[in-house]
């Protein structure tokens, strides 16, 4: 890479990805969806809209798995 990006300051950095991110995100239309990602993503709906549950809360899960280890 031509920049040496371990010269810039943590916050530098960390806005750097920020900016990065959300340029990304401003054209992520673009973006191509690879067709098995897709298809998960339309039997997940599917079943959604079979029996309505959620899931359980990412936080939740996270905190479950955090005690197990």
């Amino acid at each position: 890479m031509a920049t040496d990006l371990t010269k810039l300051s943590l916050d530098q950095r960390l806005r750097l990805v920020q900016d990065l991110w959300e340029s990304i995100a401003a054209e992520s239309a673009s973006v191509p969806v690879d067709p098995e990602h897709l298809a998960e993503v339309r039997a997940r709906l599917a079943q959604y809209q079979v029996d309505g549950v959620k899931g359980e809360n990412a936080r939740a899960v996270a905190e479950k798995i955090r005690q197990e280890i």
